[in-house]
C-alpha cells in the first residue's frame, strides 16, 4: 500500500508577469498538497516585471518551491516543455497557471483519478458566459478544424491544467520536435485517460498574456505539428481546378472551332483568375509554414535559454 506521504508530487506553474499573485497562489494551493511530498516548480518565461525576483525570495525561504527563468519569452507552450523536463524524480506532475484562474480545489480529484489508474488526467473549462462571441466561435472552430486535419481529437475547452504520470512525462521528454503542442502531444501519445470539467476562476491580479497573435500562433502550431493533411488539401484543390480550367479550355476551343462567336465574359474570367490567384498564395503560405519547420528544426537551436535556475 502506498500511503499519500509517499507520493512526489510536483506542482508546474509556467508564468509571465504574475509577481502579485504568488502568495495567494501558494496559500491556495499548499493545503490541497500538504500530505503528499510535493514540490513546486515556477516557469519564468522572461518576465518584465519583477516575477524573477519575487520567486528568488520564494525559493530561498522555502526549499520546496524551485524556479526557472528564461533569458527572454520563449513561449508558454516551451515553459511546459522545460518544466517537465526539470520535474525529475516525480511520481506525477501537475501543470497549471499561476494566474489563479484553474481551481486548487481540483487537485485532490486529479490525484484521486491518478490513484484509480489514469496515467493522465486532463481538464475541460466550462464555458464561460462572459467570453466574447469571436473567442467562443473561433475557439470552436479551432477544435473542429483541428480534428478534421490531423486526426487527433482534442475536447473542446480543453486546456495545459492536467495531471501527468511519470510515465507519461518520460514519453513527452523523448519527443525532439521544436515548437510544441504541448496539448497535442498529450492526446496523440494515448495512455489511460479521463477527463475532469471545472468553471475558472476569475483573475485576481494582472491581465492574461495570451494576446490574439499568440493564439493565432499557437492555433498553427498546432494543426501544422501533427500531419500533413493541409498540404494534401493544397494537391486536391489544385488539382480539381486544373480539371476544371481544362475542361473551360475544351470548351473555349470548341466553341471558337466550330461557331462563328466567341466565349465572352471576361468579368468571369478575371473573377476566377483572381480567386485562383489568392488560393494559390494561400496554398504557399500552408507550404512555407511546414518548410519553416524544417528549416527551424534544422538548425538545431535549443527551444529555450535557462539564465538563472535554482534546480
Amino acid at each position: 500500500m502506498v500511503f499519500d506521504s509517499d507520493i512526489q508530487v510536483c506542482l508546474l506553474f509556467p508564468c509571465f508577469n504574475e509577481e502579485e499573485n504568488f502568495e495567494l497562489l501558494l496559500l491556495k494551493i499548499i493545503p490541497f498538497i500538504s500530505n503528499y511530498k510535493y514540490s513546486i516548480l515556477f516557469v519564468d518565461d522572461g518576465s518584465t516585471d519583477h516575477t524573477r525576483e519575487k520567486l528568488y525570495d520564494l525559493a530561498s525561504k522555502n526549499s520546496r518551491i524551485n524556479y526557472i527563468s528564461f533569458s527572454r519569452n520563449f513561449g508558454h507552450q516551451n515553459a511546459l516543455k522545460a518544466g517537465y523536463r526539470h520535474s525529475k524524480g516525480a511520481d506525477v506532475v501537475i501543470t497549471m497557471d499561476a494566474d489563479l484562474q484553474h481551481p486548487p480545489e481540483l487537485i485532490p480529484e486529479l490525484l484521486e483519478k491518478w490513484k484509480q489508474g489514469h496515467k493522465v488526467v486532463n481538464t475541460i473549462r466550462n464555458p464561460d458566459p462572459n467570453t466574447s462571441f469571436f473567442k467562443r466561435t473561433s475557439s470552436r472552430l479551432f477544435y473542429k478544424l483541428y480534428g478534421f486535419i490531423t486526426g487527433t481529437k482534442l475536447v473542446p475547452g480543453s486546456s495545459d491544467f492536467r495531471l501527468l504520470d511519470k510515465s507519461v512525462v518520460k514519453v513527452i521528454n523523448s519527443l525532439p520536435e521544436s515548437s510544441p503542442f504541448i496539448r497535442g502531444m498529450i492526446s496523440w501519445v494515448g495512455f489511460k485517460q479521463i477527463s475532469v470539467e471545472y468553471t475558472a476562476a476569475q483573475r485576481t491580479n494582472g491581465k492574461s498574456g495570451y494576446t490574439l497573435v499568440k493564439m493565432v500562433n499557437l492555433a498553427i502550431s498546432g494543426i501544422t505539428s501533427f500531419g500533413i493533411s493541409p498540404i494534401r488539401v493544397s494537391f486536391l484543390a489544385g488539382s480539381l481546378c486544373s480539371f476544371l480550367a481544362f475542361l473551360y479550355g475544351i470548351y473555349a476551343v470548341a466553341v471558337h472551332s466550330l461557331t462563328d462567336k466567341t466565349v465572352i465574359g471576361w468579368t468571369s474570367v478575371i473573377a476566377s483568375v483572381l480567386f485562383l490567384s489568392g488560393f494559390q498564395l494561400i496554398m504557399i503560405g500552408v507550404i512555407g509554414e511546414y518548410i519553416g519547420k524544417i528549416h527551424i528544426q534544422s538548425r538545431k537551436r535549443p527551444d529555450y535559454i535557462i539564465e538563472e535556475s535554482t534546480i
